[in-house]
């Protein structure tokens, strides 16, 4: 059965201030006991009370006035540095309390700060509403987040699961790609490089200077002569435009060099 919560208070009532009292009493003497015999430590306590015509004193009177005289010569920071009172007790446990309050503060502020950043990311807040006095914060919140996004990718780099692993298959299609890419463009280089090698035939890119399709086409052929005519005349298909029909079987520039 579990111990119900006492709250720390003066008792009014006599009767049960006198049955706390002997209780508490005994529980203190034995834990006294205990410490000394279990640690090795030199202990005594003295009680004095309402409810009882002398002292008790623990272990016994001349026991505990030697360990008192040895605690009364010891320096005065070494005999207050643990000693401790109602008031001072109080004390501490009031600070306690206050820094338990700012630390929980201070962890609703960051995470506060923290669905605030990412609604701004999303769009669902304006940062105009931003408090400057929290920039230090911010700052601490924005740290916190890519240490743990970092932690995180590394964590499935390690387990081949993070991008680094996709980009590998990418670069290794892409190589793939590419080896088969060059080696087709070397294919065709060395066809090339034989048909070039047959006599009768020019390359594209070895066309002599001034040459042009349209001198190709428009130039007389060996054995026929030019006439110098303009289409009319010529049957052309029905589905041939008029621009084409009426067009001059050579340029303006070479119609009038001929002239």
């Amino acid at each position: 059965m579990a111990r119900k919560k006492i709250t720390l208070a003066y008792l009014n009532k006599d009767s049960e201030r006198k049955a706390s009292f002997k209780k508490r009493n005994k529980g203190l003497m034995k834990k006294v006991e205990e410490l000394s015999t279990l640690c090795g430590v030199e202990a005594c306590a003295v009680t004095y009370s309402e409810f009882q015509p002398q002292p008790e004193v623990w272990p016994s009177p001349p026991e505990a006035r030697r360990v008192m005289q040895r605690f009364m010569e010891r320096p005065e920071m070494e005999k207050t540095r643990f000693m401790q009172n109602q008031m001072s007790f109080t004390q501490q446990r009031i600070e306690k309390a206050r820094n338990k309050l700012r630390r929980l503060q201070r962890e609703n502020k960051r995470k506060e700060l923290t669905i605030f950043m990412f609604q701004c990311i999303e769009g669902k807040a304006n940062i105009g509403d931003f408090d400057v006095g929290d920039t230090c914060e911010m700052n601490v919140v924005i740290n916190e987040v890519l240490t743990e996004i970092t932690e995180r990718m590394e964590k499935l780099k390690a387990s081949g699961e993070g991008p680094s692993s996709s980009v590998a298959k990418g670069e290794e299609v892409l190589k793939a790609a590419d080896g088969e890419g060059s080696s087709s463009a070397a294919a065709a280089g060395m066809r090339t490089e034989e048909v070039s090698e047959q006599p009768g035939f020019l390359l594209e890119n070895e066309n002599p200077p001034g040459f042009s399709y349209w001198n190709m086409l428009m130039s007389p052929i060996d054995g026929v002569p030019d006439f110098g005519c303009n289409n009319v005349g010529l049957n052309f298909p029905p589905d041939v435009p008029d621009s084409i029909r009426d067009a001059p079987s050579a340029p303006p520039k070479q119609a009038a060099e001929r002239e």
